[in-house]
């Protein structure tokens, strides 16, 4: 749960050494040059993002059903007891799965820093990985179907605008959706795994 330290450390840089001296008090920082902004792509920063998600989308697909760390990753995700009596070194399949992870969450907060804001500033993500999670068992953790998901929670968080603006209802409507989502998909999950069975009394008798 680094994700808070990193958090903190940013709130230190933009209220101490690189606040923004013209930016009237407020905590962020100068605005990012023109080399520095991901604008190049068809020129708009608001491209940039898909054509970079279905890249990593092909290369994790790959990563997963090609290679042998991708087998490893899978069989640990779906069983870790399996995978240690198969010999898989656990601790190096656990953190080479983390640094990647955590190397995509940077990429995509690039994406949002440079390419959308513009400025470094505090609580840049509203909770974009928190969304990412329901993404991940929406789309049965695999990278091609995770596109459309993240494509649907997108329109669904910017449909929250309108929503307090045209229906007079709370951008909390947004999340409680969400929230419905990701307990319909658990509920899934637990009825295909398991199966109710109703049995007589008379049979426990006999």
């Amino acid at each position: 749960m680094l994700n808070y330290v990193a958090m903190l450390f940013v709130d230190f840089l933009v209220y101490g050494p690189w606040r923004d001296p013209t930016g009237y008090g407020f905590p962020h920082s100068v605005v990012f040059p023109d080399y520095a902004r991901l604008e190049n792509f068809l020129g708009h920063s608001s491209y940039v993002g898909f054509p970079a998600a279905t890249a990593v989308a092909a290369v994790l697909y790959g990563l997963l059903q090609k290679t042998t760390l991708g087998f490893e990753m899978r069989v640990m995700g779906q069983n870790i007891e399996a995978a240690r009596y198969a010999g898989i070194r656990l601790g190096r399949t656990l953190l080479t799965g983390s640094l990647i992870a955590g190397g995509l969450a940077g990429i995509g907060g690039l994406v949002i820093v440079s390419g959308i804001i513009g400025r470094l500033r505090p609580r840049a993500s509203p909770g974009y990985g928190y969304t990412a999670i329901i993404i991940a068992f929406l789309s049965g953790l695999n990278p091609w179907l995770a596109l459309p998901a993240s494509v649907f929670f997108g329109g669904l968080l910017v449909a929250g605008d309108v929503i307090q603006s045209t229906l007079n209802l709370p951008f909390a409507a947004v999340q409680i959706f969400q929230a419905t989502i990701f307990l319909m998909i658990i509920l899934g999950e637990f009825f295909k795994r398991y199966s109710i069975s109703w049995t007589s009394l008379t049979s426990f008798k006999e």
